[in-house]
């Protein structure tokens, strides 16, 4: 299968794992005694075959895994990126572009939802106070620059990848250098130091998801095709789901699995042959999630939000029999959340990124003709520089 296709089955695993974050939610929204008692329970814990029922469904729409797939996406595609960024221009170029056009792929789309969001949670809150709460100004604007999550709580992984946004660029400078291999042992011992950083419960788990960009960048290299090309893609996403269930939630080592298994799966995803899988994952359903699946992780938040507070009753009788009525709730969320999320991604993505290209580009010239760098791009000598980050890509 071609390249073409492979990016294509990327974008519409991410889609798709969108949709499973808001199931996710809605199901511990209308009953958090699932994420409290069944959720983080390892199958040894079982009560009971509507238990096993209850902690087979919540793996199946598990957000945990979600979002580790996010991460580790992010970590093939923008390493990838990188990579032949440094291969095709001047190094100094991408040091100075990547992070711009970083910066306003994430920061636009999340200011423009908050502060919509709070622009519409302050009329309702005018009518029903008692549902929408009251709303302080400086909450919106630190969750706007993502100095603090306590307003949506979901922008903790737009935390991560600006925080990533230094480790990436370095890694696929050595990479691109000395070769594959090192940037890869750069990425993972950040990734590993992280850990030892004193910081707070939520600041922790900010840091230690650089792990799982460190396995995404590893995707891209040649321990990753061999990885992908000798796995089978089902097998390696039923573990990649059902493993950790097996692994105490406390045991440290239990995110390192699931970043190595998601390393796995990825890897047979986009080095793999040809699947019923990726043609589902490549078809033009996933691709328009795969498309809006950034607006539509933001967007979806102020839908259930919403709907929460207007449907507060249904909280009345917590059961795993609220399971079933979670995920038709999630569904509900994901349709109304689709319009608006097009949207946003038409009118505030795609701008946005255009904005991104056109200003580094803009900075690039005008460090250019001041003369503050030397445009002749870095010519490597070393016998293994043609084993760039972006070589299998």
């Amino acid at each position: 299968m071609g390249q073409l296709s492979r990016s294509t089955a990327l974008d519409g695993l991410r889609g798709w794992a969108a949709c499973v974050v808001i199931l996710h939610h809605t199901i511990g929204w209308m009953n958090p005694n699932l994420l409290r008692d069944v959720y983080p329970a390892t199958f040894f814990e079982a009560t009971s075959a509507r238990w096993v029922y209850a902690k087979i469904v919540m793996t199946l729409l598990s957000g945990e895994s979600a979002v580790i797939l996010f991460f580790v996406l992010s970590g093939l595609v923008l390493g990838r990126s990188l990579g032949r960024s440094f291969a095709s221009s001047p190094a100094w170029e991408t040091v100075i572009s990547f992070p711009v056009k970083r910066l306003l792929r994430i920061y636009p789309s999340n200011i423009s939802c908050l502060w919509w969001s709070a622009g519409i949670l302050i009329v309702l809150s005018s009518v029903r106070p008692s549902l929408f709460g009251v709303f302080d100004l400086n909450d919106v604007i630190s969750n706007s620059l993502l100095t603090n999550t306590n307003l949506q709580g979901a922008i903790w992984t737009l935390q991560v990848e600006i925080l990533a946004i230094i480790p990436l660029t370095i890694s696929a400078f050595i990479s691109h250098l000395y070769g594959t291999k090192w940037g890869i042992v750069f990425i993972i011992t950040i990734s590993i130091a992280a850990h030892f950083i004193p910081t707070s419960t939520h600041g922790f788990m900010t840091l230690f998801s650089l792990i799982y960009i460190a396995f995404g960048y590893a995707v891209n290299s040649k321990v990753g095709e061999l990885t992908g090309r000798i796995s089978n893609i089902y097998l390696a996403m039923i573990v990649f789901l059902f493993l950790p269930t097996f692994l105490a939630e406390q045991w440290v080592g239990r995110s390192f699995v699931q970043g190595f298994l998601g390393f796995i799966f990825v890897s047979a995803l986009y080095h793999g042959g040809a699947s019923s899988l990726k043609s589902f994952l490549s078809s033009p359903t996933s691709q328009f999630f795969g498309r809006i699946s950034f607006s539509l992780y933001l967007w979806n938040v102020i839908i259930l939000r919403i709907s929460m507070a207007l449907y507060s009753s249904i909280y009345a009788e917590p059961g795993i029999h609220m399971l079933s009525k979670g995920i038709i709730f999630g569904l509900i969320v994901i349709s109304i959340s689709l319009p608006i999320s097009a949207c946003a991604e038409k009118y505030i993505e795609r701008p946005s990124i255009a904005l991104g290209t056109r200003l580094s580009s803009w900075i690039v010239g005008l460090l250019r003709r001041a003369g503050y760098v030397n445009p002749v791009p870095i010519v490597v000598t070393i016998d293994n520089a043609l084993e760039t980050h972006g070589a299998v890509t």
